[in-house]
C-alpha cells in the first residue's frame, strides 16, 4: 500500500508540473485543433492530384473477336469498350484505339516475347525494346494483342467455372511496363474488363443453354517490358528520396534549435550580436551551419538504409521470396543524384528550422515545434510515393513534393521530364527559403525577444496577448489563428451539413459558410485583438473613381483569367465525380428566382466575406512581417487553398494576386470587393452563355469565340484574340493609374515602409 501511495504521489506531482509548464498541453491538445483543419484542407487539395487519370490502350487483332453469333457479348464497339461491360467512368478512364496491324519487326518481337521464356539476354532485351518503342510511338500505356489459334474442343480452364468449349481459342497478350505507374494501372483496368467480358458470356451461355454462346475461349498472359535494372531504379527512386528528406529535416531541426534557442539559454548570443556582422550575415552563417548538419544526417542515414536493405535482401534471397529478385543495388547514378538533391532540400528544411528555432524561447520549447513541422511535411513527402501520381506543372509548384518528384525523375533516368520542371521547382522552393530567412532576420532584429528571460509558457497568457488590443494591425499569431479558425469551421460545417439539393438549401449553405466561417471570425478578431479594427480590415473611405477603376480592371483582365482557367482545365481536367457535382449545381441554379439572386449569392456575398478575411485581416497582418509582394502572394495562396476544387483553387490564387495588388494600390477594401464581385459576376455570366445568345448579339460575337459540336452544343468559350489583347492592355493601364489619393499616406506607412518596421514584443512572443 505504501508503494502505491508513493506511485500516486509521483503521478500527482508530474501532472501538476506538466499543467504548470503547459507546453505539453499546447502540443498535445491545442496545436492539433489548430493544425488538423489546415492539414485537412491541404490534403483535400493534394488528393485531387491523385485523382484517377485516363490510360490509353492499343488493341491489335480486335477483328478476330467479330463473329456471326449474335448471342456472344462483344468486347468492343466502334468507339471503344462495350458500354454494357464497363461503366461510363471506366470507359472514360480507359481509352481504346484499335490498330489494324503491327509492323513486321514489332510483330515478330511480340511473338518472340510470348513464346520465349524471359531472360536477361541481349536478344530478349532487344525484343522488349522494340515493343516498348511501339508503345511510346502510339502514346499508349499498354498493348493488347489478340491472335487466334487452332479450334479446340476441350475444357476451358481460363474461366472461373472451367466449362467445355468448342469455340476458336484466342491468345490474349497484354504488354505492359511495370516500372510505370500508368502502365500498371492500365493493365489492371484491362484485366478487370476482360474478366467482366468473359463472365458475361458465361452467364449468357448458362441462361440460353447454348454452348456456342460461351464466346471464344481465351488464353491470357501478361508480359512485362521493363528490364530488371529499370525496375530496381524505380524501387530505389521511391525509397531513397523519402529517407533522405526525412533525415535532413530531423538533422536541420535539432541543429537549428541548438544554434538559436540553445544559445539563448547558454547566454552566448550576446557576444555574437555585438560583432560588426549584420543580422542577415549572422542568420546566413547559422543557415550554413544548420545545412552542414542536415546534409550529414541525411547522407549518413541514406548510407545506412542502402547497406541494411542490401544485407537483408541478400540474406532472404535463399527463401526465393517473390519480389526480392527485383531488389538489387541502386545504380551509381542514383547515388550521384541523391547528393545533388540533398543540397536544395537541406537548404529548405534548414531555413524553416532556423526561423522556428529563433522564435522559440528555449531548447525545450523549440523541440515542441518539431511535431507540427513533421506533420505538415509528411503529406508532402508521401505524395510522390503514391501509385499513379506523376510529376506535372501543378505538382512541381508544391514545395517539398516538387523536389521529391524532381529527384525521383532523375534517379529513374527521365532527364527531360526533370529538366522541363527544374525552373518552377527551384523558384517555388527558393521563394520558401527566402521567406523563412526573412522571418528569421526579422526576429534577430528584435533584441527584446532574443534576450527576454526563459519563462514558463501559459496558454491563458498567450490567448490574453492575442486578444490584447495593443497593436493597430494583426500579428502573425493572430493571422495563423484566423487561418486555423476558417479552416476548422469550414471542415466542421462541410462534415455535419447535408449537401444542398435545391435553391433554398444552397443559399442557406453558402451564406452560413461564408459568413459564419469566413467573415465573422475576421470581424471578431479585428475588433477584439487590434486597436484599430477598421484599419485592420482596411475599411477606409474610397472614392468612386477608385471603385469604378477596380471594376473596369476586373472586366479588362477577365480574358486573361479565362485563358488561364482554360489552360488549368487542360492540365487538370475535371474528374467524372466533379463533373457530376457541376451537373447537380446547374440543376440547383435552374431553380433560382432569377439571375439577380444568383449574382447576389454567388458573386456579391463571397466578395464581401472573403475580402474581409483575406485582403482585410490576413493581408494587414502579413504586411507587418513581409514585404508587400511576398505578403500579397502568401495571401493569394491561402485564399486559393480555401476553395474546394483543385482547378478553382489554382484560378483563385491567380485572382488573389490581382486582388492583393488592388488592395496595395488603393489602401482600401472597397475597390477589392468591387473587383471581386465583378470578376465573379463575369464568370457566372460565362456559364450561362449559349451559341444562340452569342450569335444574336453583335458585341458578344465580336468579343467572344465559341466552339460548338455537331449537336450545336457549346464545347468551349473564350475571348477573341484582338479584343482580348486590347482589354488586357487597358487593364494594365488602369492598374497603374489607380491612385489612392488621400489614403496614400496610410498605405505608405503600412506598405512602403515595411522594410524598416520591427516587430512588437507581443507579436514576437506570440505562437
Amino acid at each position: 500500500m505504501k508503494s502505491n501511495s508513493i506511485i500516486l504521489h509521483v503521478f500527482r506531482r508530474e501532472i501538476i508540473d506538466q499543467w504548470r509548464d503547459r507546453r505539453t498541453l499546447l502540443t498535445v491538445i491545442f496545436l492539433p485543433l489548430l493544425l488538423y483543419p489546415i492539414l485537412g484542407l491541404g490534403m483535400l487539395q493534394m488528393m485531387q492530384f491523385m485523382s484517377e487519370k485516363p490510360t490509353r490502350v492499343v488493341v491489335v487483332g480486335s477483328e478476330h473477336l467479330v463473329g456471326g453469333d449474335a448471342d456472344v457479348v462483344p468486347l468492343f464497339v466502334s468507339d471503344g469498350w462495350n458500354k454494357e461491360l464497363v461503366s461510363e467512368k471506366d470507359a472514360t478512364l480507359s481509352k481504346v484505339e484499335q490498330l489494324p496491324f503491327l509492323d513486321n519487326e514489332v510483330s515478330e518481337a511480340a511473338q518472340n516475347l510470348v513464346h520465349v521464356e524471359s531472360d536477361s539476354s541481349p536478344q530478349h532485351a532487344e525484343w522488349r525494346q522494340k515493343v516498348q518503342a511501339e508503345l511510346v510511338a502510339q502514346s499508349a500505356d499498354v498493348m493488347l494483342w489478340i491472335t487466334p489459334t487452332a479450334n479446340v474442343a476441350t475444357k476451358d480452364t481460363s474461366g472461373p467455372a472451367g466449362s467445355e468449349s468448342s469455340a476458336p481459342r484466342l491468345q490474349f497478350q497484354l504488354f505492359q511496363n511495370s516500372s510505370s505507374d500508368q502502365s500498371r494501372i492500365a493493365a489492371s483496368r484491362v484485366e478487370a474488363i476482360l474478366s467482366t467480358w468473359y463472365a458475361a458470356n458465361q452467364k449468357r451461355a448458362r441462361a440460353d443453354e447454348l454452348a456456342a454462346a460461351t464466346g471464344p475461349a481465351i488464353d491470357y498472359t501478361a508480359n512485362d517490358l521493363a528490364p530488371r535494372e529499370q525496375i530496381q531504379s524505380q524501387l530505389w527512386a521511391r525509397i531513397l528520396p523519402f529517407i533522405l528528406f526525412l533525415w535532413t529535416l530531423t538533422g536541420a531541426f535539432y541543429a537549428a534549435v541548438d544554434g538559436c534557442a540553445g544559445e539563448k539559454e547558454r547566454g552566448t548570443l550576446e557576444a555574437l550580436l555585438v560583432t560588426p556582422a549584420t543580422r542577415r550575415q549572422i542568420v546566413v552563417g547559422k543557415l550554413c551551419t544548420t545545412m552542414t548538419f542536415s546534409l550529414a544526417s541525411g547522407l549518413v542515414n541514406l548510407i545506412g538504409t542502402i547497406g541494411t536493405g542490401l544485407f537483408v535482401t541478400s540474406q532472404l534471397s535463399s527463401f526465393n521470396a517473390p519480389g526480392l529478385s527485383q531488389f538489387g543495388p541502386p545504380p551509381l547514378s542514383a547515388l550521384g543524384w541523391l547528393l545533388v538533391g540533398a543540397i536544395p532540400i537541406s537548404a529548405l528544411f534548414s531555413a524553416i528550422s532556423l526561423s522556428v528555432a529563433a522564435f522559440a524561447r528555449s531548447s525545450k520549447e523549440g523541440q515542441h515545434y518539431l511535431l507540427p513541422i513533421l506533420m505538415a511535411s509528411l503529406p508532402l513527402l508521401t505524395l510522390p510515393l503514391l501509385p499513379g501520381v506523376q510529376m506535372d506543372l501543378g505538382l512541381s509548384l508544391v514545395p517539398i513534393s516538387g523536389l521529391m518528384f524532381w529527384l525521383r525523375a532523375l534517379i529513374e533516368g527521365e532527364y527531360w521530364n526533370a529538366l522541363r520542371y527544374t525552373l518552377p521547382i527551384f523558384i517555388v522552393n527558393g521563394w520558401c527559403v527566402y521567406l523563412a530567412i526573412s522571418w528569421a532576420v526579422l526576429q534577430f532584429q528584435h533584441e527584446t525577444v532574443l534576450f527576454r528571460p526563459v519563462e514558463r509558457f501559459s496558454l491563458v497568457a498567450w490567448l490574453a496577448a492575442v486578444f490584447r488590443r495593443s497593436e493597430p494591425w494583426p500579428s502573425i499569431s493572430q493571422v495563423v489563428l484566423l487561418v486555423g479558425l476558417i479552416a476548422g469551421l469550414k471542415v466542421f460545417w462541410q462534415g455535419v451539413a447535408p449537401h444542398p439539393i435545391d435553391w433554398p438549401s444552397f443559399v442557406a449553405h453558402t451564406v452560413i459558410v461564408l459568413t459564419g466561417a469566413v467573415a465573422v471570425p475576421a470581424i471578431v478578431l479585428a475588433f477584439t485583438s487590434t486597436r484599430a479594427p477598421l484599419e485592420t480590415l482596411q475599411l477606409r473611405r474610397a472614392s468612386f473613381p477608385m471603385i469604378f477603376g477596380a471594376m473596369a480592371m476586373a472586366f479588362c483582365f477577365h480574358p486573361l483569367i479565362v485563358a488561364f482557367q482554360q489552360w488549368v482545365m487542360t492540365l487538370y481536367p475535371l474528374s467524372v465525380d466533379a463533373g457530376q457535382l457541376q451537373s447537380v449545381l446547374n440543376n440547383i441554379l435552374d431553380g433560382s428566382p432569377g439571375m439577380w439572386a444568383i449574382l447576389l449569392v454567388m458573386a456579391v456575398t463571397p466578395a464581401v466575406c472573403e475580402e474581409l478575411a483575406f485582403r482585410g485581416f490576413i493581408l494587414s497582418g502579413l504586411r507587418r512581417a513581409l514585404k508587400p509582394v511576398n505578403a500579397i502572394f502568401v495571401t493569394a495562396v491561402l485564399f486559393g487553398a480555401m476553395h474546394g476544387l483543385l482547378q478553382q483553387s489554382i484560378v483563385a490564387s491567380a485572382t488573389g494576386v490581382l486582388l492583393g495588388f488592388v488592395a496595395f494600390r488603393t489602401g482600401s477594401l472597397w475597390p477589392c470587393i468591387a473587383y471581386h464581385a465583378t470578376h465573379n459576376a463575369l464568370t457566372l455570366q460565362f456559364a450561362f452563355f449559349n451559341p444562340e445568345s452569342i450569335a444574336q448579339s453583335k458585341l458578344l460575337s465580336f468579343l467572344l469565340e465559341a466552339q460548338v459540336n455537331e449537336q450545336q452544343q457549346l464545347v468551349s468559350l473564350g475571348y477573341a484574340p484582338l479584343p482580348a489583347a486590347f482589354m488586357i492592355i487597358c487593364g494594365v493601364w488602369i492598374a497603374w493609374s489607380l491612385n489612392p489619393g488621400s489614403n496614400r499616406k496610410t498605405s505608405e506607412c503600412v506598405g512602403h515602409s515595411l522594410a524598416g518596421l520591427k516587430p512588437s514584443v507581443s507579436e514576437a512572443s506570440g505562437l
